[in-house]
């Protein structure tokens, strides 16, 4: 279980700082003023479409999290990871930074697949827990 917890470590660590590169392009474009502001009114001008897609990279993320948090969680609590869930919450974690920086690149063909690839990772987690509450044993045993 090391392996998952140290993925979804990382990936909390990555989702904590996934709102640097807009907001320092929000401090460049609109000021130091406008990000300590209640921000009330819209952007003041537009911003870069790195800057709008990198929020669009976060909001996805944000999205996406919870359903990878809790799986490892729940394998945690039911002591069923083995190398099928390494290895699974390591794709996700890779493809999800990768995914991050496809999206914020402007780069969709590999945005696409890294998000289908992620998702094929969490579902194989799940996949996990119900192939062990169905027969008592995990895929790995």
């Amino acid at each position: 279980m090391i392996i998952e917890i140290i993925s979804l470590s990382i990936l909390s660590i990555f989702l904590f700082f996934s709102w640097l590169p807009s907001s320092f392009a929000k401090a460049k474009y609109f000021g130091r003023e406008w990000l300590l502001s209640n921000r009330d009114v819209a952007y003041p001008r537009p911003l870069p479409e790195w800057a709008v897609r990198s929020e669009r990279a976060q909001q996805n993320l944000l999205y996406y999290f919870p359903s990878f948090a809790v799986g490892i969680l729940i394998c945690l609590q039911l002591g069923i990871g083995d190398t099928f869930t390494a290895m699974a919450c390591m794709v996700f974690v890779v493809m999800r930074i990768f995914h991050y920086f496809a999206y914020m690149f402007g780069m969709p063909m590999f945005r696409a697949q890294a998000f289908i690839i992620s998702l094929i990772a969490v579902v194989c987690i799940y996949i996990q827990i119900f192939v062990f509450l169905i027969n008592g044993q995990s895929i790995g045993s």
